[in-house]
């Protein structure tokens, strides 16, 4: 007799497989917001023709929180640090001037 697979009781992925999907959707977001970056500017790491949203949401949809966490790292290696612009590190609760008041 066959069983039907529902829900939880679906086959999940290894961790293996997981890691390796992170790394390749990190990728291929990256090329396509490194593109889309550099063919249509508007400012700079801003594209006026954003292709990789289109991914970013079939990659999430796909593939759940480890498509999600691919497409934002993507995002920022593909149209920040690639494009050349360094990320802004922002200090909570520390004073910007060194002098005394």
């Amino acid at each position: 007799m066959k069983e039907t697979v529902v829900g939880s009781q679906a086959k999940h992925r290894s961790l293996g497989t997981n890691l390796l999907i992170l790394v390749l959707l990190t990728m291929l977001n990256s090329i396509l917001a490194r593109f889309a970056v550099f063919t249509y500017p508007v400012a700079p790491g801003v594209g006026a023709i954003y292709l990789a949203v289109a991914f970013m949401i079939a990659s999430t949809l796909w593939f759940g929180a480890w498509g999600a966490i691919a497409t934002y790292l993507g995002c920022f290696v593909g149209a920040g640090i690639l494009s050349g612009y360094q990320p802004m590190l922002v200090s909570i609760g520390r004073s910007q001037t060194s002098g005394k008041s």
